[in-house]
């Protein structure tokens, strides 16, 4: 769902600081949204305050404030983006959501350093996509392939820092996003021949690869809120755990995030960045466990290492529900609209195996990719059934969308209550799918629709 992160300045912090009589230090933002997907746009701070800002008919809007922390913040309107703000700032934009990339245009003081942001992003997702690529180089050669692209990050950045000024704030968020990319890239190769079955020797990492695990600040307060920095931080730990065990280890998942949450434990000091970091990987983990009794094991250990007394209420209910999705369980007993507007039940609507699939009319784009995909996929896999289940609450809205799609009107379907049934499935991605069986069991609840593995997945069910 982070699909084009840090890509727009869509509006501006922030909490009910429109009445301020001061304005002489006020921080302005403004612009127009072309297709939007909905009346209002919420802006959020890393300290869960959020202000929703509602747009004019035109899909214009204004919005200033003077009681503004520098930093990042999160737009969403249909997605979730990050974007940069400073006290001061002005910035007008216009953006088609249709065509998010190609249509985003910024003008007035701050828009500098967001279009650098929004640059080295899409460059970076741009290279994520010729990694696997890389992947067959030997290590030295990648690393020096890494190397060279972060060099060119960084050039731009000096380049940057000589045309206009840059808070020491700005340049450590930028330089931040420039060396965890690159790291990521690193521990992204290492995970990939870590997983290797066979011991050959290309699998052998010399030890001056892991060079740049020297330079990782564990305990960046100022970068706990950065996405590149808590994505690169992920992987890491991923891989030091993965290090410790085999594949043939009995219990290897469990192992692995056991010592994750341990490592986590050791090495992360700043608090709240260890917390939210022990809280994403164990809810990883009870998304796709099979063992309650390891399940109790990692919840008290958790509860143990977590000093949020409110990620310890949540992981619970969590595991209370990820409990009913396991392999093996009937599919919970969700109420679906049809197109013609009739309820039924999801269970009834399952004739044979099953992928069920997410999307929202809010992310035009990608419920455009993901029906595609879904085509890619029936003509390889005609054994299963794919079901299409709208996440919206506006059903005429959605009906349109399907009709003039031209999407199966016995496949597509909406849920009845949104909230709820997102709750009960746990749908905390846009490209989740569900496998299901013959008998209306649960196979798989946590899969990428999207990753190359999915078709490795589907053959086996089948098989």
């Amino acid at each position: 769902m982070i699909k084009k992160l840090l890509l727009s300045l869509l509006l501006i912090p922030f909490i009910s600081c429109e009445n301020n009589d001061n304005k002489k230090e006020a921080t302005f933002l403004g612009g127009q949204i072309i297709n939007p997907v909905s009346n209002f746009v919420i802006i959020s701070d890393f300290n869960s305050k959020n202000d929703t800002i509602r747009l004019d008919d035109d899909g214009s809007f204004r919005f200033e404030c003077e009681s503004l922390e520098t930093g990042l913040y999160t737009f969403r309107h249909g997605e979730i983006q990050f974007f940069y703000l400073e006290k001061g700032d002005s910035l007008l934009f216009r953006v088609n959501t249709v065509d998010f990339d190609e249509s985003l245009a910024f003008s007035g003081k701050g828009a500098e350093k967001n279009n650098f942001l929004v640059s080295l992003f899409l460059k970076n997702e741009s290279v994520a996509e010729k990694l696997p690529g890389y992947y067959k180089l030997s290590p030295a050669a990648y690393s020096a392939k890494i190397d060279s692209i972060t060099n060119r990050r960084k050039n731009s950045l000096t380049e940057l820092e000589e045309s206009i000024p840059l808070s020491d704030d700005f340049i450590k968020i930028a330089q931040g996003t420039i060396d965890y990319n690159s790291y990521s890239q690193k521990e992204r190769y290492l995970s990939k021949r870590l997983m290797e079955e066979e011991d050959n020797s290309s699998a052998k990492i010399p030890a001056n690869f892991y060079d740049f695990r020297n330079k990782i600040a564990y305990s960046d307060s100022s970068l706990q809120n950065h996405y590149a920095y808590n994505r690169f931080l992920n992987r890491h730990f991923e891989n030091l755990a993965l290090s410790k065990i085999n594949d043939e280890e009995l219990e290897a998942d469990f192992k692995q995030h056991k010592y994750k949450l341990l490592l986590i434990d050791s090495l992360v000091k700043t608090e709240s960045l260890k917390n939210n970091l022990l809280r994403s990987n164990l809810r990883r983990y009870l998304i796709d466990t099979h063992d309650a009794s390891r399940d109790t094991e990692l919840l008290a250990l958790f509860n143990k290492i977590d000093t949020n007394k409110r990620h310890q209420s949540e992981i619970l209910k969590y595991a209370q529900k990820t409990s009913k999705l396991r392999k093996g369980e009937k599919v919970p007993e969700i109420i679906l609209v049809t197109v013609t507007n009739e309820t039924i039940l999801l269970e009834d609507i399952l004739k044979k195996k099953t992928v069920l699939f997410f999307w929202s009319k809010n992310s035009i784009r990608h419920y455009k990719e993901i029906h595609l995909r879904i085509a890619e996929l029936k003509s390889k896999f005609p054994e299963y059934d794919y079901i299409g289940i709208n996440t919206d609450n506006h059903f005429k809205k959605w009906q349109k969308t399907v009709l003039a799609s031209g999407y199966s009107k016995t496949h597509e379907y909406q849920f009845e209550n949104d909230k709820e049934a997102e709750n009960e499935l746990l749908i905390n991605s846009v490209n989740k799918a569900i496998i299901i069986d013959n008998d209306s069991k649960i196979i798989d609840t946590y899969s990428n629709i999207f990753n190359q593995g999915f078709e490795t997945k589907l053959l086996g069910y089948i098989n």
